[in-house]
């Protein structure tokens, strides 16, 4: 992603992603379901609890394309999901949509419920 001027941050485990989650916040999150330590699933409930963190688009990447796998995603709070291996096209299209999600989100003002 850093060809596009974004900066991007990884961590080997769930714990990473939701410490990281703290302001200021990420744009976006790829978050994959299995994770050492603590399940993907877990990681997105926990960073879906403060108000917040429910405007960060989230994107479930996975080997699984189990349909309970994908209702659970989108039940816990996620915006999008990717099976992988991962379909470059996809992943840019997806990518795009964001941007463009992200883009308008920002300019909308927080509310207090947002803290």
């Amino acid at each position: 992603m850093s060809h596009t001027g974004e900066d991007a941050l990884d961590f080997v485990n769930g714990i990473g992603n939701y410490a990281y989650a703290k302001p200021p916040l990420p744009d976006l999150m790829l978050l994959d379901i299995l994770l050492p330590g603590i399940d993907g699933f877990e990681v997105l409930e926990k960073l879906r609890s403060p108000p917040r963190h429910r405007r960060i688009p989230v994107i479930m990447l996975t080997t699984s394309s189990s349909q309970e796998d994908i209702v659970k995603s989108y039940d816990k709070g996620a915006c999008s999901f990717i099976t992988k291996p991962i379909d470059v096209n996809r992943f840019v299209e997806i990518m795009e949509h964001f941007y463009e999600y992200w883009s308008a989100v920002s300019r909308i003002p927080s509310t207090e419920g947002d803290k």
